[in-house]
């Protein structure tokens, strides 16, 4: 069984992009502290002014307008670039699930048609493979086929990924395959830095989904995941008795106890747990939970990037809420 593991950790692998190796871990780990450097650090001052995307600070990855996601995959592909394969390895989790969001704005545009998906897949960091089938299939239909071979190959959870789209649509197919990921992963021997990591996405995704079906009054919760450190049957006690303050309490936990309010916004609880998470990661020994929190943050400050691109319709105070500090 540790056996089987142990190869399905290194499939996930082949799974992205083949290169040649990068610098050493100390070398790679010394340009990431520099270019953390360039992050934005007080979003709140930047808003004050009257155009904030004019008076972003140059960086080597930053975009002042459009195209956010193409911005955030060139710095993914810096640092992925720049691994050795021992590092690739260790993060391979984290850039596989990133990697999900191009696959279904891929797929989202081949199924209205698109034809050209290169704006996209130059700076995926998926395999070849994936790229060439996206680039090939002609419509959405064609494309889940040939990448539920591919993903069944390498766990056979991922078999029923064309009859959940033809059944569900593209939302269901996204999240199927982001949920059958989550579980594969924490089914897998990884680093510990994205063992802690990974237990605080899929503790993450559970207490939104709970919230979520109390918030539009259902009665009844999908099966939630194992794998983070909050237990599924203690989840689905404070879902039965509708106790989204228990939730609230839960979500503060995660990150170190702390103060919060019954009236606080699970998603703002969780964003401000998940900044603690990180920051301890970023101090401990091994480099991983260095540059976790360093793609995390550049993950923000894109969406920052995003709200401040669409501030002059939702408006100043509903993006000073939204914001990632």
């Amino acid at each position: 069984m540790n056996r089987q593991r142990r190869a399905q950790a290194k499939i996930m692998r082949t799974l992205l992009l083949d290169m040649p190796a990068g610098v050493s871990a100390d070398c790679l780990l010394a340009r990431i502290r520099g270019r953390r450097s360039f992050l934005v650090r007080n979003w709140d001052r930047l808003l004050l002014s009257s155009q904030p995307l004019q008076t972003l600070s140059p960086a080597p990855w930053r975009r002042a307008e459009g195209r956010v996601l193409q911005a955030l995959q060139q710095e993914y592909f810096w640092a992925f670039s720049h691994m050795d394969e021992q590092v690739r390895r260790s993060m391979a989790p984290f850039f596989w699930l990133a990697e999900l969001r191009t696959l279904a704005v891929c797929l989202r545009l081949l199924t209205r048609g698109a034809t050209n998906l290169d704006h996209l897949l130059t700076h995926s960091l998926l395999a070849n493979s994936i790229k060439d089938l996206l680039r090939k299939a002609y419509g959405c239909a064609p494309a889940v086929t040939g990448l539920t071979a591919v993903l069944a190959g390498y766990d056979a959870r991922f078999t029923g990924l064309a009859d959940i789209y033809l059944t569900g649509g593209s939302g269901a197919l996204e999240g199927a395959l982001y949920e059958i990921s989550l579980t594969t992963i924490s089914d897998m021997p990884i680093h510990p830095q994205m063992r802690c990591y990974m237990a605080l996405v899929i503790d993450s995704r559970n207490l939104t989904t709970l919230a979520k079906r109390m918030r539009w009054r259902l009665g009844t919760i999908p099966p939630l995941l194992e794998g983070g450190t909050l237990p599924p049957s203690r989840l689905a006690e404070l879902f039965e008795r509708r106790d989204s303050a228990g939730l609230l309490h839960l979500a503060m936990r995660l990150g170190g106890l702390a103060p919060y309010r019954e009236t606080d916004d699970l998603e703002r609880v969780l964003y401000e747990a998940q900044r603690r998470v990180m920051r301890r990661l970023a101090r401990q020994e091994g480099g991983v939970g260095l540059i976790l929190d360093y793609l995390w943050r550049c993950g923000n400050e894109a969406a920052n990037i995003g709200l401040l691109e669409r501030l002059e319709f939702m408006g100043s105070e509903h993006a000073e809420a939204e914001l990632r500090r």
